[in-house]
């Protein structure tokens, strides 16, 4: 078909398939109506994969890639329109295109597990709706990009993951992205200006004992109900602040956290 034009691989209403032990040079693709397809021990070059699952047939349903490495100059994996999708043990690497690495939208219960994402150019890991991440190492070099954002995505959870931006905020949480938790994990950013932590526009979002340092460390704005609990917050800059408040947040909560700053810098800004 068409679709299949130029792709490595291409499965499109496809059930209970494994892929295994593979090279591909070539762009691999599940579409509409692919569940239950394993993939593991993959190595792809130049194309990335894509689940995309939001038209046609209909979504896509547990879905797996694991132990595999994607790299890719646009988009390294994305995945859309998809649900129960688990991704573990892999290396996943885009550069050249102001994308994202890793792209999950438009579907919810996916997993990434005990991964490394790189983005030369561009976001890290952006997610919509729920989903959940465990383990793993998302970091960024893309000029003014954040490692992690949550846009829109409601009950995502991060734990025990290591989150870094080179010249952009560290995670950004923004527009409407509700309840989501982060804990055991570390968020830093290098950039003056940039936060390793930024949470705006969002409501009864919780960092829970989780280590965040930049040279402003955290930015909370405009916000309703943020929770932070157990966590260090270090500020590294000549002037920077361990934790700014702006906007009117509503019910933020501090507690057991420490904030530092340099002698010139400040631990809280109100």
């Amino acid at each position: 078909s068409a679709a299949a034009d130029n792709l490595g691989l291409y499965v499109t209403g496809g059930d209970s398939n494994t892929v295994s032990d593979s090279w591909f040079t070539q762009a691999v693709s599940l579409a509409e109506g692919s569940d239950y397809n394993a993939l593991s021990r993959l190595q792809i070059y130049g194309g990335g994969l894509a689940i995309d699952c939001n038209a046609g047939m209909g979504n896509c349903y547990g879905n797996s890639v694991s132990d595999s490495f994607i790299t890719s100059i646009g988009d390294g994996l994305a995945i859309s329109g998809s649900f129960l999708t688990t991704v573990s043990r892999s290396t996943i690497t885009a550069g050249g295109s102001a994308g994202q690495t890793l792209l999950i939208q438009y579907g919810g219960s996916n997993q990434i597990i005990d991964s490394y994402i790189y983005s030369a150019d561009g976001e890290g890991l952006y997610i919509s709706e729920p989903n959940s991440v465990v383990g793993s190492t998302i970091i960024t070099d893309g000029v003014g990009y954040p490692a992690l954002a949550l846009i829109t995505a409601s009950s995502t959870t991060v734990t025990g993951s290591f989150i870094r931006s080179t010249d952009g905020d560290g995670v950004m949480i923004d527009n409407q992205s509700n309840y989501n938790v982060i804990s055991l994990s570390s968020m830093t950013a290098n950039a003056p200006g940039r936060y390793a932590l930024y949470i705006t526009l969002s409501s009864s979002n919780s960092v829970l004992n989780s280590y965040v340092q930049g040279s402003s460390a955290s930015l909370v704005s405009a916000s309703t109900g943020t929770q932070l609990r157990g966590d260090e917050l270090v500020s590294t800059g000549v002037n920077g602040v361990a934790l700014a408040l702006e906007g009117g947040n509503v019910n933020l909560t501090i507690a057991t956290s420490t904030l530092r700053a340099s002698a010139t810098g400040r631990g809280l800004s109100l």
